[in-house]
């Protein structure tokens, strides 16, 4: 069952995976449209303001700035050019540790057989919406990479100081990607710090030293965003959520967009109210096992943990200081613990049975067909810049090149920054185009008018006349 045979079958089936996982980031990276957000970091942080301007939050620096994934793309920039690609690199290097994180994981639990083991590479990669996030310049998927191969070293780590500074570092800039980190941050170490207690080695000095290695980390990273988040939270900036509840937000956000490839989102209901069924299970779990410490024990004990520090966290920052819960991609963060926990509960119930393959391999086909509905990009639609848009604006631009001419275009549908950030690499030369932010015109003048379909045409059709039509909305030119 463990002979190098096996071994070598484990790594092929999860190499295809993670190369699929890859590769669907790679191919939204490359052609997907730079969206609303990707082009206000690129024109307010990348071109618009120096280094020490991004880290300090300068100049009343919004929310947008994710200072690590702004750096980075500083750098991609100088390096590469402004293409989509370049600037989406490093999300797309971030999942590239988040599948060697889960790698990691899944090659520590050595009882896995093969079909298991598959199931376990599938449900955690084949997660389209997370994917989305390994495809956009910004600071999510690098957040989410650092944070689950910090999980990972601190999972496997064997006392070792040194090992744990690497984790630290790891969750550290976890946080400077993505500030709403900050709690999971200290929920991890926290179940960290609680697992070293109960099954740790039985050294006080070295319990000492870690803690005060921990100590040392989290002051590091207080001096880095100290003055950022104050800023931010006077603004009222910093989180981006809701406030219905930690279930109906946070979880209910997660279960929605499981479910929205399938068209089944009205259900979402019954997935959000499983999630604390799911932690009662796995710590239930802890307790009927509490002498075993294998290390499936130790990935329910360290991920169910996480989780409920994790979710008590949250409802506190809440309560106390009107924190929103987090929701949609900054939720993100629960998911692959989810996932993991409910793997682990899985696989340690199904271990000893002889239908463990069939029920696994069952289980796998399940969660590709589910990816098969919903791999499309879901985050893109969170922000209006489509490709039909790239259509309108090349239209328009290849006539006023013909012509000699700079046109106007009106239009509510098309996003203002996303067609700067194109305009500042040189693309639809000779259009000046005009963005709403509320409800259409009819009567202003503009040489040419974008409508969403849903809006209707009939009161441009006095002073315009249509010139060509999108999958989403009519073109118009004005008489």
């Amino acid at each position: 069952m463990y002979s190098p045979s096996s071994t070598r079958a484990k790594g092929f089936v999860y190499s295809c995976l993670a190369l699929s996982f890859l590769a669907l980031a790679a191919y939204k990276a490359y052609f997907l449209a730079f969206t609303h957000d990707e082009s206000l970091s690129y024109l307010d942080y990348v071109i618009g303001r120096n280094s020490w301007e991004v880290i300090s939050f300068a100049h009343h620096a919004s929310a947008n700035n994710h200072p690590l994934n702004s750096l980075l793309m500083k750098g991609c920039n100088t390096l590469f050019g402004a293409a989509e690609w370049a600037l989406r690199l490093p999300n797309l290097l971030a999942g590239a540790l988040f599948a060697y994180a889960i790698w990691r994981l899944l090659q520590a639990l050595p009882r896995l057989s093969l079909p298991l083991f598959f199931l376990g590479g599938s449900w955690l990669l084949g997660q389209a919406y997370f994917n989305d996030f390994f495809s956009l310049a910004r600071g999510y998927g690098l957040s989410y990479g650092f944070f689950l191969l910090a999980f990972a070293q601190l999972y496997l780590l064997k006392s070792s100081l040194k090992g744990l500074a690497a984790a630290l570092l790891l969750a550290c800039l976890s946080v400077y990607a993505n500030f709403s980190q900050l709690i999971p941050l200290l929920a991890l170490l926290a179940s960290y710090t609680l697992y070293q207690l109960l099954f740790g080695p039985n050294r006080k000095a070295h319990l000492f030293a870690q803690l005060g290695l921990m100590g040392l980390g989290l002051l590091g990273l207080g001096a880095a965003i100290a003055g950022p988040i104050s800023g931010l939270i006077e603004r009222k900036e910093l989180y981006f959520g809701g406030e219905k509840g930690l279930l109906q937000d946070t979880i209910g956000s997660l279960a929605k967009h499981q479910l929205q490839g399938l068209g089944l989102e009205q259900y979402s209901f019954l997935l959000y109210y499983a999630y604390p069924l799911l932690l009662l299970l796995g710590l239930l779990f802890l307790v009927l096992k509490r002498k075993e410490n294998s290390p499936i024990y130790r990935l329910i004990f360290m991920s169910s943990l996480l989780l409920s520090l994790m979710s008590i966290g949250h409802i506190l920052a809440h309560k106390l200081f009107g924190v929103r819960f987090l929701i949609d991609r900054t939720a993100l963060i629960y998911l692959p613990f989810i996932q993991l926990l409910s793997f682990a509960l899985f696989a340690a119930l199904v271990q000893k049975w002889r239908l463990q393959s069939w029920l696994a391999g069952g289980f796998s086909l399940l969660q590709l067909y589910i990816f098969a509905q919903s791999w499309q990009p879901h985050a893109f639609r969170e922000w209006t810049y489509e490709q039909d848009n790239k259509a309108i604006l090349a239209a328009v631009s290849e006539l006023a090149q013909k012509e000699q001419k700079t046109y106007s275009l009106g239009t509510y549908w098309l996003n203002l920054p996303s067609f700067r950030y194109y305009q500042q690499r040189g693309c639809y030369p000779g259009i000046q185009l005009m963005n709403y932010r509320a409800e259409f015109d009819a009567q202003a003048h503009f040489d040419f008018y974008y409508i969403y379909a849903p809006y209707g045409y009939e009161a441009l059709k006095q002073d315009y006349r249509p010139y060509q039509t999108f999958a989403e909305g009519q073109l118009f030119r004005h008489r």
